[in-house]
This record gives structure tokens, sequence and C-alpha cells, in this order.
């Protein structure tokens, strides 16, 4: 069977081939095990395939036909492959093509990357830590910057002015309030 290759003509792209291309890539990239992905491998390898053909068409001047002229190759190398080692090293993957409400996009995220329990009332746990970050400060901007603006890592840093070491060691004390808090909630609850 002969390689499906886009060496050229990338404006009239049959889309529905790339799609089937990219999901069996991602398919083998996921593997049998998908890290405690709450969706199919299927479903995971259709979002990893979508998500990198978005981000192409967000950004097509990224793609530069003179390094290599295959743009499945540039899909599949640079833009699906880092989309699942991203997803494997953070523990979760998050693609949702309904749009959803920054309320639970921000709910999402904290649960994934906390592992909370579905059963605890989210908007609870946000209030208990809110509150007893008020007198944290350092805390309370990891908390605002990671969650409430969604700001990247460096973005972080940059806009406080510290180190990335600085920043893992504030990240860890917060998830360790989080963990304390879901604990003694999970306590009250039994």
């Amino acid at each position: 069977m002969e390689e499906f290759k886009i060496t050229s003509d990338y404006e009239n792209v049959d889309w529905e081939k790339v799609i089937k291309v990219l999901m069996a890539y991602s398919y083998v990239l996921i593997g049998d095990e998908n890290l405690s992905m709450a969706k199919s491998r299927k479903e995971l390898a259709y979002d990893f395939s979508m998500e990198a053909i978005t981000r192409y068409l967000n950004e097509p001047n990224k793609f530069d036909p003179s390094r290599n002229p295959d743009l499945i190759k540039y899909l599949k190398y640079n833009l699906v492959r880092q989309l699942i080692s991203n997803a494997k090293n953070t523990g979760f993957y998050h693609y949702d093509k309904t749009p959803s409400t920054p309320e639970e996009d921000y709910y999402y995220t904290l649960k994934s990357e906390f592992k909370l329990d579905e059963k605890i009332d989210m908007k609870k746990i946000v209030s208990i830590v809110e509150e007893r970050l008020t007198d944290d400060v350092d805390l309370f901007q990891i908390f605002k910057g990671r969650y409430y603006e969604e700001s990247k890592r460096s973005e972080i840093c940059d806009d406080l002015d510290i180190s990335l070491k600085e920043y893992d060691n504030r990240l860890k004390r917060l998830k360790r309030l989080v963990k304390k808090v879901q604990q003694d909630l999970n306590d009250k609850t039994n």
C-alpha cells in the first residue's frame, strides 16, 4: 500500500483522508493503556487528530514546506506526537467539540490535575481553597494564574518575576493544600 502524502496544493486538502491517517497514527501512539484518560482509545485518536488539524489551520505558517514538503509527516510527527506526549505526561487530555463555560473548564482542570473525587462538590473545594489562600499571597497568585486565567507556567513566572524552581515549589505547596482540603471534606462526609 502506498503511503498517503501531501506535498503540494496545501490549500485543497482532502481532510477526510487526513483524519483517517492521523487517527491510525494516534491510535498506535496512545497504546492500550490510555493513562486514566476518560475517553476510549478511538475517541482519543479522533480528538488528537482534530486538534492537530485545528492547530495547523490556526497557524499554517508554522509548517515549512522547504524543510519537509509532506504535510502529513508534519501533522503526524510535529503535532500529533507532541499532543499525545503532553497528554501522557500530564495524565489527562481535554478536547471537547462542544463549547463549555469557563467555570466548567476550570473545574475540569482542577479535578484532573489534583485527581479529585467526582462525588465532592467542586464549588465547595474552590471556596475553601480560596479562603485558606487569603493569607498566602504567593500561592494565591499561582492558583489564580493557573486556574482562573489559564496561564502557562512560563507566563506565570514572568508575571510574578519568579524562577521555574520557585514556581514548582509553590505549585507543590498548592497541591498539598488542595489534597488536604479534599481529605478534610472526605472525612466529614464519612
